[in-house]
């Protein structure tokens, strides 16, 4: 069985800065994070399962004494000695994972203590599956198919995680620069705050203990615990930043890569992860549906043997020689023999044949088990399909929404930059205050964490996207 390896982890994420850039944030996340390292285990442990389940045993040796017994007679019979010693050693050679021939012999012995005298009846036989003669493989198509579903949702479980990775290093930064935001906007209203209240001191503009002047103290307080909030929730999202990343990052990234936002065509689907792995599933079910339709192949073995055995009554030993042919095919068996002993030059035939009766109706409830999973399977298919023809539909409105997003930022640059050259200009001619001419500024600053934000929604966008058709297209 041939595996296509899928992982093929193309990072979006790649501007070259002197800080750390979102690819090199990436790196380091993928190898912090446990959950992938844990996966990619599982991936290796399926494929070794997979080698060992598809390869015969090797070569292997096995030894035994069997049993041996010590027995003594009181009234041994003519020429019989009073102690007996008999053991019955045996060895088995298994030879090879590509053609399974077995090797066996047992060697009967007995030993008179009393008179010495020893009798060897060694027994050699070899039985070779004709099947692996010709190269047949060990695992049904079944099961075949079971290994290759099993490896490849191993695989597909580290590339989805990967996606996840990303997008969850990829929204992080987007909360992480939301903050950021959120900050600079209080500390600018806490300035401004700051700023009236000193000058409605020092101008004595309202009355000590008034009620306006115990306005601008509050406003002042309020802004001051809400800085802080935010510093709060600033750390907690610089630390959530620095647990995905796996080190502390410092600055955040200033510059941000273009984001690819082309939609899959409809007919990737079959590139959709799940898609794939719901119609590896069914091809699993159909192949043990055909299984349990079908019967079973016949099975055939050839051997032979060499065997020595004693006359108790002449005390004469004779010398067989035989070949065999077993054969199994579903509730029947057989075997044949043909040999002859060699020391009195006669010649046998032998046959039997074996058969059992399985219960019908369980049979019968099997196959329908089979046929409602293969069902079962063709469903999920189908969810799956529409799955992503759906999640490709709210991906186009996502893309759309994000281009009106774009174009309404460019407006609003547009304006905010012509509205702050005209208030420049006003200045100038001293008619509006440097205050109000940095609300100019500071809207057009505000501007580039919007940028920043659409550009972050962007690449979120575009790993989804990604995720959506993420499989290489099937090579036959």
């Amino acid at each position: 069985m041939k595996l296509r390896i899928l992982i093929a982890v193309g990072l979006v994420l790649s501007v070259s800065t002197s800080a750390m850039d979102l690819g090199q944030m990436l790196d380091r996340a993928l190898e912090n994070d446990m959950r992938l390292e844990v996966l990619t285990e599982v991936l290796e442990n399926t494929l070794l399962g997979i080698e060992r389940a598809g390869l015969a045993p090797g070569r292997n040796f096995e030894f035994s004494t069997g049993d041996i017994r010590a027995a003594y007679s009181f009234e041994p019979r003519d020429d019989d000695p009073n102690w007996l010693i008999t053991l019955n050693p045996s060895a088995a050679l298994l030879l090879g994972r590509e053609k399974e021939t077995e090797i066996s012999a047992e060697l009967p012995t007995a030993i008179g203590v009393d008179t010495g005298e020893l009798t060897v009846l060694p027994q050699v036989a070899i039985r070779q599956p004709l099947d692996k003669l010709v190269g047949a493989g060990k695992l049904t198509d079944a099961q075949q198919a079971q290994n290759r579903y099993a490896a490849e949702k191993a695989r597909v479980d580290v590339l989805k995680w990967v996606k996840e990775v990303e997008q969850d290093l990829l929204e992080q930064l987007r909360t992480t620069m939301g903050m950021e935001q959120q900050i600079a906007e209080v500390e600018r209203e806490l300035a401004a705050a700051r700023e009236a209240r000193q000058e409605a001191l020092t101008l004595e503009t309202y009355a000590a203990g008034s009620a306006r002047e115990r306005r601008l103290a509050v406003a002042v307080s309020r802004l001051e615990r809400q800085e802080q909030l935010q510093r709060k929730k600033l750390d907690l999202a610089q630390k959530e930043l620095e647990r995905i990343v796996g080190e502390p990052v410092g600055e955040l990234p200033t510059e941000l890569p273009m984001a690819g936002l082309e939609l899959p065509a409809l007919q990737s689907v079959a590139q959709n992860p799940d898609v794939y792995l719901a119609s590896l599933a069914v091809k699993v079910e159909e192949a043990r549906l055909e299984e349990e339709k079908e019967p079973s192949k016949p099975k055939f073995f050839i051997g032979s043997a060499l065997g020595t055995t004693l006359d108790e009554d002449t005390e004469e030993t004779s010398t067989t020689l035989a070949g065999t042919v077993d054969g199994e095919f579903e509730d029947f068996a057989f075997t044949t023999g043909v040999g002859g002993i060699l020391e009195t030059r006669s010649l046998f035939v032998s046959v039997g044949f074996s058969w059992s009766f399985r219960d019908k109706k369980i049979e019968g409830i099997n196959l329908k088990e089979r046929e409602n999973l293969v069902d079962i399977g063709r469903l999920n298919l189908a969810a799956a399909r529409e799955l992503y023809f759906r999640t490709r539909e709210l991906l186009a409105l996502e893309l759309a929404d994000l281009e009106f997003r774009a174009d309404s930022l460019e407006e609003q640059r547009t304006l905010a930059a012509l509205e702050l050259e005209e208030g420049m200009r006003s200045r100038e001619l001293g008619l509006v205050t440097e205050q109000e001419l940095d609300d100019l500024r500071w809207e057009l600053e505000k501007l580039d964490y919007v940028t920043r934000a659409l550009q972050l929604d962007k690449l979120i966008a575009a790993s989804r996207i990604d995720a959506l058709a993420a499989l290489e297209p099937e090579r036959e």
